[in-house]
Formats: structure tokens, sequence, C-alpha cells
């Protein structure tokens, strides 16, 4: 990933900041208008989390956003792409990747089963409803 030199407003909402936390975070802060959009200097943001994460009155949640956002903006990231298969023999990757499809399917089919409850049970509730609305209706003529 490479460094963000400039950030919007648009991207910051694009990665899960709040407009609220837009408006602390560039409250002050120079910017440029590049069609109509307002565009801030990446140096200028980090410095602005930097400042908000210091305040011991910020929320965990919004910790957590802030860091990410910022290890975005340095052009770092917090997940590791690492890919084990080019290691394993083709018999290997190919039982591992068989065991991956079973506990797919196996996953799915749970999945669809209460699927198929839930359903039931929505089926049930709207055949109810509509018997009492019946029900009602008959008894007002």
């Amino acid at each position: 990933m490479v460094a963000m030199a400039e950030v919007t407003r648009f991207e910051m909402q694009e990665f899960g900041l709040s407009n609220y936390l837009i408006y602390q975070l560039t409250r002050g802060l120079t910017y440029r208008w590049d069609w109509g959009c307002r565009v801030y200097p990446a140096c200028d943001i980090e410095a602005a989390i930097a400042k908000k994460l210091a305040q011991p009155r910020t929320m965990a949640k919004t910790r957590t956003v802030l860091g990410n956002f910022r290890l975005r903006l340095r052009g770092q990231s917090n997940v590791v792409a690492m890919n084990f298969l080019p290691q394993l023999s083709l018999a290997e990757e190919m039982r591992l990747l068989e065991a991956q499809l079973r506990v797919a399917e196996a996953n799915h089919e749970v999945v669809a089963r209460e699927t198929d409850k839930l359903l039931a049970q929505v089926r049930r509730v709207v055949k109810k409803n509509r018997s009492q609305q019946r029900d009602c209706s008959e008894s007002r003529v």
C-alpha cells in the first residue's frame, strides 16, 4: 500500500469515520478545493488523529477506527497477506482445499437448515396473523 499524500472527507467517510468525527478532525485545518471537494494534507489529518487519540475521553471504538485509518494514511495495513499453499506439494494442496470445501459445505448445510426453520416460523406467524385479522374483520360485520 502507498502512503496517502492527501485525504478528502469522502475518503474518510468511506473508511468508516462518522461525519461528526470528520468535522472534529478537520476543524481549523487548511485545505484546497478540488472538483468541489475539500482536500486535506494527510500529515495534518494524522496530527489531528494523534491529538484526538491523546484525549482520555475518546471511546474505544473511535480509537480503533482512528488507529486503522492512521495506518492507511501511512500506507500500512493491519492485514498481513500470507500464502502457505506454494510451500505445499500439489497432493497436499489438494487435500487441504478438499478439507476446506467439506467444512464450507457442512457450514452451508447448517445455515440452510436454520434458514428453513426460520422461514417455517415466519410462515406460521404470518398465517396466524392473517387468521386473526379475518376473525377480527368478521366480528365487526
